[in-house]
């Protein structure tokens, strides 16, 4: 893993910046990871759709035992051909159901006709748009934490942030400790008012260009070189 091939980046002094991150690099992640949480909602969980059958969806259903544990999907009594008692499929439960949802909002249509204008494409397919997913809020950039120096590594260069996360809309099962193996890790306010704040994570891009970014979180490097 490339991770673990850039160890001896640890030796090289690099030191993460602490509480002085400057503004242009606050705005520089709020615009790119910004976008990358429109697309893909860490406070969602994307299964479905529902209900679901095998021959529904060829990516098929990785989180649904963990999702029937927890009360929001329940094994199926048929199959793709109705046959009776096989639980081979998952259906949502009263629970699963208020948090499902298969539709697309104005930030993600935002996303996907931007990269369409790149490919030199006009045109959305309604079809790729629907993302069958059980959401607990809505993910936002906090703020930045620490920034590592950019890095040249094979001709490549990358940054890392710490980043924190913001929950707007949340559902008080966010905070509910029987939830806590969807791995959200936001935690309740000690006062009404204020942000409901998710746990600290690493990002990092490939920086292609000051407009042009990917996210690469197969890359550790620095002081943050053996952190998840």
């Amino acid at each position: 893993m490339i991770r673990n091939l850039l160890f001896l980046f640890a030796i090289t002094g690099l030191v993460a910046c602490g509480g002085g991150v400057s503004e242009e690099t606050q705005s520089f992640v709020r615009t790119h990871y910004g976008t990358v949480l429109k697309e893909f909602d860490p406070l969602c969980v994307y299964q479905g759709p529902f209900p679901w059958r095998p021959s529904k969806s060829f990516l098929g259903c990785d989180r649904c035992d963990v999702l029937t544990e927890l009360g929001l999907t329940v094994r199926a009594n048929d199959d793709d051909a109705g046959n009776a008692g096989t639980g081979r499929g998952f259906d949502l439960t009263e629970e699963g159901k208020a948090l499902y949802r298969d539709d697309y909002d104005a930030d993600f249509v935002e996303v996907v006709e931007a990269r369409f204008a790149k490919q030199g494409r006009s045109v959305v397919d309604p079809k790729i748009l629907n993302r069958p997913r059980l959401c607990f809020g809505k993910a936002r950039v906090h703020k930045v934490s620490a920034a590592l120096p950019r890095m040249n590594i094979g001709n490549e260069m990358f940054q890392s942030f710490k980043v924190i996360i913001e929950a707007s809309d949340p559902d008080p099962r966010l905070f509910d400790p029987r939830f806590a193996s969807l791995e959200m890790g936001c935690s309740q306010p000690e006062k009404p008012g204020q942000p409901v704040l998710c746990k600290e994570r690493i990002v990092t891009f490939q920086i292609i260009s000051e407009t042009h970014v990917d996210l690469r979180n197969d890359i550790r490097y620095g002081a943050w070189v053996n952190e998840p």
